[in-house]
């Protein structure tokens, strides 16, 4: 799925301070261009070159926007796991600092005793116990990706190289056998929903994907979303996007487009989406296999519940149906054996 950030949830004040940027600059903007004496229309044609300009930008770093607007998202919960270990650490060495007076207490009786082991156990509390990592849903993505060809990007140093290495002996899963550095970021959303998304993050990409799809998916499934979201990657279906959501706002605002225009540009959009998915979802079998994407097909119209679309709710949405998904990756012609 190509970029739709409303999926994700987002940190709503922080949603706002990116429209108030992008408002008061294009705002700027025309004001500098009256203060010089320009033209009104020539003055709206630039702000629209502009507005259309910063759409583009906005939807070319969706990644960095959606990970500074998100919220609930794994970055945020490692951040979290550090400060609260960080505050552990220190409570506890102010408890060795303070166990001489806990000793010392009983020659003060007994009321001077159980206000030291009263005020110990609040300190115990303050500290908190200490936190185990769960890293089971980032080895999961991270073995998903591997087994498909592709190194989690966040990966550094020696960790990256042993990855890279790992990509050369898994290259049979891939098309020729040819191991090749493919390279992809993922963030985990903690979501309920099915949330599987891939934006452009400058010269690379992110995928989202929610916590309750990696948790509820098998393996192979979940290589047939990963490889679903990397055919995206790989058509350069985000930065097509990027691009046509930047025209299509500068022409909008430079220029005006008429209703009836509006609408025939809104359904050839959502027909362009429709056929990415295709395109997306033969380049994830030609990655991985037929039945990892057939896998994720069934298992997310099984645990979420959705039914097949009809012809007309189709034509209104960015997605084909499921079953017109899953007979287009049936009668693909098996990949050849290597």
């Amino acid at each position: 799925m190509t970029y739709n950030g409303a999926m994700i949830p987002l940190r709503i004040h922080r949603a706002l301070i990116v429209l108030l940027l992008v408002s008061a600059s294009i705002g700027l903007v025309e004001e500098g261009l009256g203060h010089y004496g320009i033209s009104r229309d020539v003055a709206k044609f630039i702000a629209g070159l502009m507005t259309g300009f910063m759409v583009f930008v906005l939807a070319y770093e969706g990644g960095r926007v959606l990970r500074f607007c998100g919220k609930d998202l794994d970055e945020h919960f490692s951040r979290r796991f550090k400060l609260r270990e960080i505050r552990r650490r220190v409570v506890r060495k102010g408890l060795r600092s303070l166990l001489p007076l806990v000793r010392i207490a009983p020659a003060f009786g007994q009321g001077g005793r159980s206000r030291a082991f009263r005020f110990f156990r609040r300190l115990l509390r303050l500290g908190g116990r200490r936190l185990v990592a769960v890293p089971s849903r980032r080895e999961k993505v991270r073995a998903a990706l591997l087994e498909i060809g592709i190194l989690e990007e966040r990966r550094t140093g020696k960790r990256r190289r042993d990855g890279i290495r790992n990509l050369e002996k898994h290259g049979e899963r891939r098309s020729n056998g040819q191991p090749a550095k493919m390279l992809m970021y993922v963030s985990i959303v903690e979501s309920d929903r099915f949330i599987a998304i891939t934006v452009n993050q400058g010269q690379t990409h992110r995928a989202f994907i929610s916590s309750r799809m990696v948790d509820s998916m098998t393996p192979g499934a979940l290589r047939g979303v990963l490889a679903h979201e990397y055919g995206h990657v790989v058509s350069m279906h985000p930065f097509k996007q990027a691009t046509l959501l930047g025209l299509v706002a500068s022409v909008k605002l430079s220029f005006g487009v008429p209703l009836g225009a509006v609408v025939v540009i809104l359904l050839a959009y959502l027909f362009m989406l429709r056929e990415w998915e295709y395109v997306a979802d033969a380049a994830a079998v030609e990655r991985t296999s037929k039945s990892d994407v057939l896998d994720a097909f069934g298992q997310y119209q099984a645990i979420a519940g959705e039914k097949n679309m009809s012809v007309f709710n189709e034509f209104f949405s960015g997605h084909p149906s499921f079953h017109r998904r899953v007979a287009a990756i049936s009668a693909m012609a098996p990949a050849p054996s290597n």
